[in-house]
């Protein structure tokens, strides 16, 4: 009759052990040691099932290795238990013993040296990791848990990358290239300069500012033929302005009359009118009668160029985006005028907005604002010892300003 027992779990004693391979059987020749560890502070632990420890064997090609899964499964509460049944035929006995369960991994040795750095590195984190779980003090498995928690995991991020790329690309869209950097922003009100431009006349091209049709519009004869304000004003489509009048007497005072700054100063008086006039815009009819002295050629082009397609039926209208390139053409007419240094005081009285207003404009089109030096004094034709105010200055290298980050401001 065979007799039935119970082996004692001995804390020192070693029993059997369970051990599973999922994918690769190891060969028979492989030999497997297990290690436990217990701290001299720690009572011993009742059996050695539930003990911590390393199940670890190795052959010429694979090296297997793994936890006490029992010991870690008693330690969370959910401690569940394998045994092994030994028939000794001698005295014809089955004893049961407990037997500790161990699910090995495996780690290819030849595939070591071809793996990154990067995956060294993860998996000596793991192997700490494991040793740490398995022979660590409470606190160090708890700082390796909430590591765990905390760690990110880089492959869900696949999912979302093309998101965050399309947000990297709409945010930096405002941000300035080498050419932005160096002269300013594509986008700015003024006529296109000439960027390798040797002398300030070179910067801007009139014509880009107003076409030859436009400018043979211009009354030069009965211009000349008017000697006062009162005759000027009975010609010119905007008479309130000192600084084209000014300029008109000092043209007719001389004997070789330029027509260029004639007819520039006509288109002038054109733009100004045309700027005044939508201001106050309301009836259509009053519209026409205060634009009734700008040439019909030069009234289209005008409104081709600075106003906007309403989104009603209603007809065309300045905005304020238009108004400011209004602006900055008609302040580059007047820098060719002025000789590349405009009279900023006399131009913002005309147009009867804020100095700050027209410097910003000024700035906008590459000028620098300066106290006219000896040098300019005698070009332009200015006193010697008379004190002046700043003027715009369009000099070689052109100073555009920087384009700002974010959100655009309204000239």
């Amino acid at each position: 009759m065979v007799s039935l027992s119970n082996a004692t779990n001995y804390p020192d004693a070693c029993g059997p052990i369970i051990a599973n391979f999922p994918a690769v059987t190891p060969s028979s020749s492989t030999s497997f040691n297990c290690y436990r560890h217990v701290e001299d502070h720690e009572p011993r632990v009742a059996g050695f099932m539930s003990q911590k420890s390393i199940l670890s064997g190795t052959n010429d090609d694979v090296h297997f290795i793994s936890v006490n899964r029992d010991a870690a499964a008693a330690s969370a509460g959910a401690f569940s238990e394998y045994v092994v049944a030994i028939h000794d035929r001698s005295n014809d006995s089955i004893t049961i013993r407990a037997a500790p369960l161990y699910i090995m991994s495996r780690e290819v040795k030849g595939l070591k040296e071809l793996r990154s750095t990067e995956g060294s590195a993860t998996r000596r984190i793991q192997a700490r990791n494991m040793l740490g779980q398995t022979f660590g003090s409470k606190r160090s498995r708890a700082a390796i848990q909430a590591a765990e928690r905390n760690r990110v995991d880089v492959s869900a991020m696949n999912e979302i990358a093309h998101h965050l790329q399309e947000d990297i690309n709409i945010n930096t869209r405002t941000l300035p290239d080498m050419d932005e950097t160096n002269y300013g922003d594509n986008s700015r009100p003024g006529p296109p300069p000439n960027l390798d431009a040797e002398e300030p006349a070179q910067v801007y091209s009139i014509s880009t500012i107003v076409p030859e049709p436009e400018l043979k519009a211009c009354p030069t004869r009965e211009l000349l033929a008017a000697i006062t304000e009162e005759d000027r004003a009975r010609i010119l489509p905007y008479s309130r302005s000192g600084w084209i009048n000014q300029h008109l007497t000092f043209i007719a005072q001389h004997s070789k009359v330029d027509k260029l700054r004639l007819r520039l100063l006509f288109h002038i008086s054109c733009m100004l009118c045309f700027r005044q006039a939508n201001m106050s815009r309301g009836d259509p009819g009053k519209l026409k009668e205060r634009m009734s002295r700008v040439p019909p050629v030069v009234q289209e082009g005008l409104w081709a160029r600075y106003s906007e397609a309403s989104r009603l039926s209603q007809p065309n209208r300045v905005t304020s985006e238009m108004d400011v390139k209004l602006l900055a053409h008609l302040f580059v007419l007047t820098l060719v005028v002025d000789d590349f240094a405009a009279d900023i005081g006399a131009i913002a009285s005309d147009l009867h907005l804020p100095a700050a207003r027209v410097v910003k404009i000024f700035h906008a089109i590459g000028c620098k604002m300066e106290t006219p030096n000896l040098t300019d004094r005698n070009r332009l034709g200015l006193p010697k010892d008379a004190p002046l105010d700043r003027r715009a200055f369009l000099r070689i290298p052109l100073n555009f300003p920087k384009p700002r980050r974010g959100r655009a401001q309204r000239a």
